[in-house]
This record gives C-alpha cells, sequence and structure tokens, in this order.
C-alpha cells in the first residue's frame, strides 16, 4: 500500500459495484490507499448508459461500494457524495471511503477508561463502540464483514491474487502486545487508558499504536488489519 495512489497507468479496467449493477470507468479516477492516511479514499467520473440522473436517484450516499481494478477487490466501504459534475447528462462522479470512516468521523462523547490487555483487545472494543461489530454475514450468503484480523495475509492474497505462506506466530505475537493497561504481576503498574471526550477514535487509536509500531486499515473485503 502507498499513499496518494494515482493509478492512471494501470491498464487493468477499474469497475465500481454499487449494488446490482457494475459500471465501469469512462473518464477519470483517483484512489488514495496508505498505512498513514486512513481510511482509504477514491473519487471516480463515470460514464453511463441511461442518465447520470438514474444513477444518482438510484444510489443516494451511505450506499455501499466494491472496487475493483481488474480482477482484484481493493476496496470497500460507503459512498459519501456523488453528482453531475458538468452539464454531460451520462456523466457522474462518485466519492467514497471505506470502512474505517467512523474512526474518522465519530468523536469520544464520554471518557472511556479501558482496561484491555493487548492493543488486539483495545481496537476490538473501540470497533464494537463506533458500531463496526463483527458480524456473521446479511443471512443471504453474503460476506462476513467487520472481522479484526492479526495479519495481512488474507488482504495481500485477495488484492495481489497470489497465495504466500503465513509467517509463523506472526498473529499470536500480534495479539499478545501489551497495552500496559492491565499490567501483569511483578510488572509497573499504569493508570487506565483514557479516551478523552472530543477526541476523535482515529487519533485516539493512532497515539497508542505509536508504542507499539501497529497500524490500522481496512481490507478490499471491508474487515480489518491490525499487523
Amino acid at each position: 500500500m502507498v499513499d496518494d495512489l494515482q493509478l492512471g497507468g494501470f491498464n487493468d479496467v477499474v469497475s465500481l459495484r454499487l449494488g446490482s449493477d457494475e459500471v465501469k470507468i469512462a473518464e477519470s479516477y483517483e484512489v488514495k490507499v496508505g498505512v498513514i492516511q486512513q481510511p482509504a479514499a477514491f473519487t471516480l467520473r463515470l460514464g453511463w448508459n441511461k442518465t447520470a440522473a438514474e444513477l444518482l436517484a438510484k444510489y443516494p450516499p451511505r450506499t455501499q461500494f466494491e472496487l475493483y481494478i481488474g480482477p482484484s477487490q481493493i476496496m470497500s466501504g460507503l459512498t459519501y457524495s456523488r453528482g453531475q459534475p458538468s452539464a454531460n447528462y451520462t456523466t457522474v462522479e462518485f466519492r467514497g471511503r471505506d470502512y474505517l470512516a467512523p474512526l474518522m468521523d465519530d468523536e469520544v462523547q464520554r471518557e472511556y477508561a479501558f482496561t484491555d490487555k493487548t492493543y488486539f483487545e483495545l481496537t476490538r472494543r473501540i470497533l464494537n463502540v463506533v458500531g463496526l461489530k463483527e458480524d456473521i454475514g446479511d443471512g443471504q450468503g453474503g460476506p462476513t464483514r467487520f472481522v479484526l484480523y492479526d495479519s495481512n495475509d488474507a488482504n495481500r492474497e485477495l488484492v495481489s491474487r497470489v497465495t504466500k505462506a503465513k509467517p509463523k506466530q506472526r498473529g499470536e505475537i500480534v495479539q499478545l502486545v501489551e497495552t500496559g493497561a492491565n499490567a501483569g504481576q511483578g510488572k509497573v503498574f499504569y493508570k487506565n487508558i483514557r479516551a478523552k471526550t472530543g477526541t476523535r477514535w482515529l487519533d485516539f487509536l493512532q497515539a497508542n499504536y505509536k508504542l507499539s509500531g501497529l497500524f490500522l486499515f481496512s481490507t478490499g473485503s471491508g474487515n480489518f488489519g491490525l499487523p
């Protein structure tokens, strides 16, 4: 993953899936996916075989999307903006962000004190607080979403379509990195980690990740990774 990725040089076809519709890129697009910049975002200006008004009426903001480059799914989430960028009635522009957007948008409404022993547990708890709870699917055979993984292996295989061996015990290491909020016997006792009112949840997490070298991202399939 790289910051500010302008994908204009790729030969693979870019497509946006909105509900039952799949629309191919026609004019321009920009996709930003990065470790430093969260959440990932995209802007697509595309053609439509009918009129832009029909597409705009059918898919309002907060429509679920899947973004593909060739056969690889690189992003999924919710749209937040759409409109007609010109007088061309067959052109429409969509903007969307991945499922980490609530961590960017939501602020701490009351002071929280966390006693979670590991960063993995702390992250899972905060994802639940902003409504990104682990789900067992949509009941219709759809994918499980909002699962927190302790490596990037599954997402790497999804995006690159190349299967690689998973590093041994990497997941166990991630899940054992302690926050210091609940130290064990024989260790220095730390105060509980506190999230202050008015702080964005993403800022709170990133400030704590600096102590451990971890980072959180949304996978192409709509789950989360904490490698």
